[in-house]
């Protein structure tokens, strides 16, 4: 049985014989898109400083995202903005009368790509750092990408489409939202918010960039703008992670634990981070009977071990 890439390509190849001229056109300009995304997503960062997230350019690393589509680089061929793609972080909806513009007009609901900004970014987090990209559209608008490689985005790509099958059950719902004894949740109008994802390799894929948002980890222990969760609804926390940030010194670290009992007893609650300080503090000279006191420790002052 032929592999799902042999069938891909030959479904490719009936479609540049067979179908209309513009679908060929539009084979040329994906390709062309998709092989400088994955590019870009093989980027090498292990020698770029952490703190540096900003000034990149795709002409300083021999990257041709953003002029892939106009030839630009030393390219032998000119591509036609008359088959420009569409933005596959933002893909039009699937239409019952196959109507996408012919490879002319705007498909309903999002715009084509005509081209990149000339610098990109990279965030701080991942072991391999994504990419951030802003693609312009067709009718001026600007849209922030996440380009990650090495990792596999299809899983994620799969939990957007179940959280979009919710969003149509909780639409369903939403029908009753003026009837007599309507559900409560059909009065709150639910709705999970979803973004693209659009997996170009088992490594590789483009993710919607989400505006106003926090990573859950941030989220939930705070970064040097804003206070976590955890601290903010458990009081003393946010101290806790003050003093986790000392040094290894054995005095000092006899100091943090002095802290943490005090305010384990006050508070009910420790930190992740004061925890994971305690238990990395010393850790390669400590032998298994300390590390199993200082987990049991652990245990018995954060959730869920607390509540065992």
């Amino acid at each position: 049985m032929p592999s799902p890439i042999t069938l891909n390509h030959s479904i490719i190849d009936h479609l540049q014989k067979h179908a209309p001229k513009y679908v060929a056109g539009l084979i040329g300009t994906y390709t062309c898109l998709m092989n400088a995304y994955m590019d870009l997503a093989a980027l090498d960062t292990n020698d770029i400083p952490r703190k540096q997230t900003t000034g990149f350019t795709f002409r300083k690393y021999k990257l041709k995202l953003d002029v892939c589509l106009s030839g630009g680089r030393n390219e032998n061929k000119n591509t036609s903005l008359q088959n420009a793609p569409a933005l596959i972080s933002k893909p039009p909806s699937i239409r019952p009368d196959t109507q996408y513009g012919d490879g002319n007009d705007d498909p309903i609901g999002t715009e084509r790509v005509i081209g990149f900004e000339s610098t990109f970014e990279l965030a701080q987090s991942g072991i391999h750092r994504p990419a951030i990209v802003i693609c312009v559209g067709s009718k001026g608008g600007k849209f922030r990408q996440l380009v990650k490689g090495e990792d596999d985005t299809r899983q994620d790509a799969v939990m957007q489409q179940v959280f979009g099958t919710m969003n149509n059950l909780l639409h369903e719902s939403n029908r009753g939202n003026d009837s007599i004894g309507a559900s409560k949740n059909s009065r709150q109008k639910l709705k999970v918010i979803t973004y693209g994802i659009a997996p170009l390799s088992p490594k590789a894929g483009v993710l919607e960039w989400v505006d106003d948002t926090d990573t859950f980890g941030n989220f939930m222990l705070g970064g040097p703008r804003n206070v976590g969760a955890l601290s903010k609804y458990y009081p003393g926390m946010h101290f806790l992670h003050d003093i986790s940030s000392v040094g290894n010194n054995s005095r000092l670290a006899s100091i943090v634990r002095v802290f943490l009992f005090i305010y384990a007893t006050a508070t009910g609650e420790w930190g992740n981070s004061a925890c994971h300080k305690l238990y990395a503090n010393g850790h390669e000279h400590k032998n298994q009977e300390q590390r199993r006191r200082d987990f049991d420790l652990i245990c018995r002052n954060i959730s869920p071990g607390k509540l065992q």
